[in-house]
């Protein structure tokens, strides 16, 4: 336990780091019993006897060693103290990088949230490698309950083929929705949206030690750097009631066609209470660390399930690599920051693509995203 709690830079002394080293390996290697003499033995062999203090410090300090069953909880005082540490040096760090006015101040704080979320995980089991016969069985009681409980995996889109193939897009997934321009990326991604304000996400509940199935609306962030959030909401209202939209774009819901009024406005009061699970930011000038600082702020105050982002060409790219970076490069950092997102939020992040255009001349293929 506590080699699962602590690792060898959480100590503050260097003397104290080599003999928790010398420990840990010992402990790995070694089937035997430890004490002064084979442990002294083992540090000379590892050449650590000097960086660890000598023996009569080493003796010393298990002979002023504190109750040992009571070691747990010695342990979880040096990670707290280490993580304070580590916490003070961040800050350091980022008031340096925050004063610097040759580094962009936006990238300085997208790296600060990335490191202060590193921090938050520091020494625990995500910093470590697993072994997978630990896990194996409460996997797989996993999947036997999920199965029992009838727990559908993932976000349904609502399009049935597509469902089938994918059963769903899974938390952590970062997908791409590719075509060439004018051929309904948008539309298709706001059938999707509606489709899942419908529908519910299904997760297992664990009440008095039972786990039972519970169901919650899906909520969805939507980033549109391509038009306004009115002219969304009126694609959107067009989509769900049928009516042309382009009598609602040009207002022309008039008197004489008033079923086309009477299914609108009917609609609309339908689809209201949905809505309140819909987030929409609009802007044109949003770069990959403003669109990362509204998602965290959405997960964390909304709880969103899953976030579209429409389209990944109108993500700015200027201040990326002070401007240094050739057109493919940005875009790599783009990509691999959003799958990132997606891991460290854990939901899914879609994000809507132009094809190259030697998509136009047959049918698009993986190959056709490079050097979108």
């Amino acid at each position: 336990l506590i080699l699962d709690t602590l690792i060898e830079d959480d100590f503050y002394e260097e003397k104290h780091k080599y003999i928790f080293k010398a420990l840990a390996e010992f402990k790995n290697t070694k089937n035997t019993s430890i004490d002064a003499v084979v442990f002294e033995d083992h540090l000379r062999k590892m050449n650590l006897l000097e960086k660890c203090g000598g023996m009569d410090y080493i003796i010393n300090l298990s002979s002023n060693a504190p109750v040992v069953s009571h070691a747990l909880s010695y342990a979880e005082i040096v990670k707290e103290n280490s993580l304070r540490r580590k916490g003070i040096k961040f800050a350091e760090d980022f008031a340096s990088d925050s004063i610097d006015v040759s580094k962009d101040i936006k990238n300085t704080i997208s790296d600060g949230c990335n490191m202060l979320s590193d921090l938050s995980v520091y020494g625990t089991a995500t910093d470590e490698f697993m072994r997978v016969s630990d896990i194996i069985i409460p996997i797989s009681e996993e999947i036997e309950k999920q199965s029992q409980l009838g727990i559908s995996p993932g976000i349904k889109m609502g399009f049935h083929d597509i469902d089938e193939k994918l059963s769903g897009i899974k938390k952590s997934q970062y997908v791409i929705i590719a075509a060439r321009p004018s051929c309904g990326k948008t539309a298709f991604a706001l059938s999707c949206m509606v489709n899942m304000l419908r529908s519910n996400i299904d997760q297992i509940e664990i009440i008095n030690g039972v786990r039972t199935k519970k169901s919650k609306p899906v909520k969805v962030g939507f980033f549109s750097l391509e038009m306004p959030r009115e002219d969304i909401i009126k694609r959107i209202f067009s989509m769900i009631s049928f009516v042309p939209h382009r009598k609602i774009a040009e207002n022309k819901i008039t008197d004489n066609e008033g079923e086309y009024a009477t299914r609108l406005f009917k609609s609309i009061d339908a689809f209201y209470e949905q809505s309140k699970n819909l987030f929409i930011y609009d802007s044109n000038a949003m770069g990959i660390t403003n669109i990362k600082a509204a998602a965290r702020k959405l997960k964390k105050k909304e709880d969103v399930d899953i976030i579209f982002i429409d389209y990944f060409s109108r993500i700015n790219t200027m201040n990326l690599g002070n401007g240094k970076m050739q057109s493919w490069e940005q875009w790599s950092v783009v990509s691999r920051e959003l799958k990132s997102l997606a891991f460290e939020l854990e939901i899914p992040v879609v994000c809507l693509v132009q094809l190259n255009r030697d998509a136009e001349k047959a049918r698009p293929t993986l190959a056709n995203l490079r050097d979108t």
